[in-house]
């Protein structure tokens, strides 16, 4: 996950110190640590990013390998 979030804000054209913080009402070390996987963020974390970097979350389950 932590790469998917780097690589929708980077998509998104956004500056994590500035840009992302901002639309976020929150600092670049807080965007950082969710960056990084320092954090497990929730919910409504991860809505608000997608709102802010432009995309939809879609959380989904996938099998097992093996498992039905």
């Amino acid at each position: 996950m932590v790469a998917t979030i780097a690589k929708a804000r980077r998509r998104a054209g956004l500056s994590q110190a500035q840009q992302l913080a901002r639309r976020l009402n929150t600092t670049q070390s807080t965007v950082a640590r969710l960056e990084s996987g320092r954090c497990q963020p929730s919910t409504r974390t991860l809505l608000r990013f997608a709102k802010a970097t432009g995309h939809r979350l879609k959380i989904s389950f996938q099998p097992l390998k093996g498992k039905g």
